[in-house]
């Protein structure tokens, strides 16, 4: 089965445009980017553009003049989110002027949520010595340091940031006899950021920052010219290229003959390619085929054996290969150009942004949930079909909750019961497995589903409008009808398993309202406005005057309504199928996985998807280096085995991992008993009532004597948490990352 990528949200530049940065938002969870535009003879702007977490808007959009010309390249700083670096072009005269240039984002400006017409303010040019070179990048340093770097098609250069002011530390610069032509680069996050690697035609070659002196090289890397390189953030020596030659390639730079994995999944020239920060077998690519691509790449991740590797202790020779599959996990192909930039959201690992050069700014998200799908039958591209719907893992506890669609004509019912499908609770897990197989190799019939994360369920039912687990189901049934028929799929009839009221779906029931039904005063002041929030009764003429006692509402209200005041709520009826697909015949029952056989074959697809969601489930570092590959149990809260998982694998400051429904009464009491209590304390005039701040260096410094405060520490002793102890050792969210106590600020 293939997956299905999820909604996008698109941003238009309307201009032509090759430069986009991840950005740090106005909120610690934002998203938000930085894309430039490239108008030869014309104005010149940088979008700042900011989204909310479900990418159904734009929540903040600065758009600001860029003075000095066309945008080559862009870097945002990421302690520093209204300050930021570029690189451009200008024709001026008749020449062509090139540079970087340091820019900080007007203060005005910061506090609005749109601006348009304001433009950059210049703090500094960067480097007027390379003035004349073409630039390939500009880069912050990646360790905070008030640092940036630039890659010219010449030379690599090194800068200190004080006060504004830009000063170059060293760089190297290529012989005018070497005929060396830089094309891109990227620096190191790891080894103390210490080295920035570039490509040199076909050749990757790294420098040491320090002295400016090779660090490694891997001659032709690509047949030819390499367009983008970046580093594994948690594998020092790892490095990722892609080129002209279509291929994205991954290295060892201390091995530089072969590469660890070489693929070649775009048909043209790929741009551009990075890691995943917070999950490194996550990678996307975007190439001149208008697609983007997000690959799984377990083999090269820092993951490859169920635990963090260390580089100095494991020999090249001896990696084994890993098991599982290297693959493409979603393509996008919402652009209609080259797709130049790919960037990661810098504080949400699911969202990524793409930049083609017509200017279209897409945002994607992943991994939230998903979709899949089989091929379409031939024949239910043509003859009307019966679609089936059913759910598996609505109550566990554990891992994700899975809707799958069966659909096949409607002539080919009889040859769908001799499959011998049934309700996959009756099944043996291998059964199943075997009886989707034939399903999908029928010829007849196909499937198509949704796969909603426990992160997914949880944060709908714990956000301030809270998004339930009926509406959930309501949406993605609806959801799945409309894929398949945007699919092709000739859908005639329907069959589903209830949740919840079954009129919830039919929308059948319905009565009569009292004749003195009063409306909301401006519904009915300009009633005609207003007809798409209502269902009429077939007799209802255009003139809708004197027919309120034919106003037809949801079952739910009560028949004496007579003097309320009510407006109607169009979106109550927009959950109803019949109302939503009209032309289809809708069937709602309990127990529909063992009436009717589409529905039998839909539950089998669901339970196999989820069972294989679970059983393959990609666990934090953390937990498998404490005891390798954990046992969940069924997923369900009265299985002790899943009891025991939940008890063991809760961190008091970080919570579940991400296979937890954190939002079930089982996770949230056991988070409420053992999870380290946060209490937000809110004082006025301190001073005033005698107490006195602490300086914020007494939260970093150790003290002595009776200042020093002794505190004991609950440690699980497998039964729970109920023994005292020492404290124990760091989580290892700070170990992975080399982040140890300050002593001394």
């Amino acid at each position: 089965m293939e997956e299905d990528p999820e909604p996008v949200l698109v941003y238009g530049l309307e201009v032509q445009s090759r430069a986009l940065s991840a950005a740090v938002a106005s909120t610690p969870d934002g998203i938000r980017f930085a894309a430039g535009t490239q108008i030869p003879a014309g104005s010149n702007f940088v979008h700042f553009v900011e989204v909310d977490e479900d990418l159904s808007g734009v929540l903040i959009k600065h758009i600001l003049g860029h003075p000095v010309g066309e945008v080559w390249d862009i870097a945002c700083h990421r302690s520093l989110p209204n300050t930021l670096v570029t690189a451009y072009s200008s024709v001026q005269n008749g020449k062509s002027k090139t540079g970087a240039a340091l820019w900080k984002i007007p203060d005005e400006t910061v506090s609005s949520q749109e601006t348009e017409g304001e433009s950059l303010q210049l703090l500094s040019d960067v480097d007027p010595a390379c003035e004349g070179r073409e630039f390939r990048m500009v880069a912050w340093d990646p360790s905070e340091r008030e640092q940036l770097s630039t890659v010219t098609n010449s030379g690599v250069h090194l800068y200190s940031v004080t006060n504004s002011s830009v000063k170059l530390v060293c760089s190297h610069t290529t012989e005018e006899n070497d005929h060396m032509n830089f094309t891109c680069g990227r620096w190191n996050p790891t080894l103390g950021a210490s080295q920035i690697a570039t490509g040199a035609e076909g050749d990757i070659l790294g420098w040491d920052i320090r002295t400016m002196q090779h660090a490694f090289s891997i001659p032709k890397a690509h047949s030819q010219m390499i367009r983008d390189i970046d580093f594994n953030p948690n594998r020092p020596y790892r490095v990722v290229s892609c080129g002209e030659d279509g291929c994205v390639r991954f290295w060892d730079v201390r091995s530089n003959k072969e590469p660890l994995l070489s693929r070649r999944d775009h048909s043209h020239w790929v741009w551009s390619v990075r890691f995943n920060a917070f999950h490194d077998h996550l990678v996307i690519s975007g190439g001149s085929d208008a697609r983007v691509l997000l690959l799984s790449t377990p083999s090269v991740s820092s993951e490859l054996y169920g635990k963090l590797i260390d580089e100095n202790d494991v020999e090249l020779c001896d990696v084994p290969k890993a098991p599982e599959e290297d693959k493409i996990l979603a393509k996008f192909e919402e652009h209609e150009d080259s797709v130049y930039c790919v960037e990661w959201a810098t504080a949400d690992p699911w969202v990524l942004a793409s930049l083609s050069y017509d200017g279209r700014l897409i945002f994607n998200r992943n991994w939230e949930s998903f979709n899949f799908h089989t091929e379409i039958p031939d024949a239910c591209l043509k003859e009307p079909c019966i679609l089936g719907i059913d759910e598996a893992g609505r109550g566990p506890v554990l891992g994700p909750m899975v809707y799958a669609a069966a659909f096949c004509p409607g002539t080919k019912q009889d040859d769908l019961k001799k499959l011998d499908v049934a309700d996959s609770k009756t099944l043996t897990e291998a059964k199943r497995e075997k009886l989707l197989e034939n399903s999908v190799k029928s010829g007849f019939l196909g499937f198509v589903g949704t796969v909603l994360s426990p992160n997914h369920i949880s944060n709908g039912m714990l956000r301030r409008a809270k998004y339930n687990l009926n509406s959930m189901s309501h949406d993605t049934a609806i959801g799945l009808i409309q894929t398949a028929l945007d699919r092709g799929v000739q859908v005639t009839e329907v069959f589903l398993d209830t949740v919840g009221p079954p009129d919830k779906y039919k929308g059948r029931e319905r009565f009569i309202l009292d004749r003195s039904l009063i409306l909301a005063p401006d519904i009915q002041e300009n009633i005609t406005g207003h007809l798409e929030s209502l269902i009429l009764a077939p007799d209802i003429q255009e003139n809708i005057t004197g027919h309120l006692g034919s106003l037809i509402l949801a079952p739910d209200i009560q028949e004496n309504i007579t003097g309320l005041q009510k407006r109607i709520d169009s979106e109550a009826e927009a959950l109803k199928l019949e109302a939503i697909f009209p032309t289809m015949a809708v069937t709602v029952s309990k127990k529909a996985d063992s009436l009717f056989p589409i529905v039998s074959a839909a539950s089998i697809c669901a339970k196999v998807t989820r069972d294989s969601a679970v059983n393959n489930w990609h666990f934090e570092n953390y937990i498998l280096e404490k005891a390798g590959k954990p046992k969940l149990g069924s997923g369900y809260p009265g299985d002790p085995t899943t009891k025991a998982f939940l008890r063991e694998y809760l961190d008091p400051v970080f919570g579940f991992p991400s296979v937890v429904r954190f939002s079930w009464s089982t996770a949230s009491s056991l988070l409420d008993q053992h999870a380290i209590e946060v209490t937000w304390e809110e004082m006025d005039d301190e001073e005033e009532d005698g107490i006195k701040s602490q300086k914020i260096t007494s939260f970093f410094t150790s003290g002595t004597g009776s200042r020093k405060r002794k505190r004991d520490a609950e440690v699980n002793d497998g039964n729970g948490f109920s023994r005292k102890g020492p404290a124990p050792p760091p989580h290892a969210y700070f170990t992975q990352r080399c982040l140890v106590p300050a002593a001394v600020l």
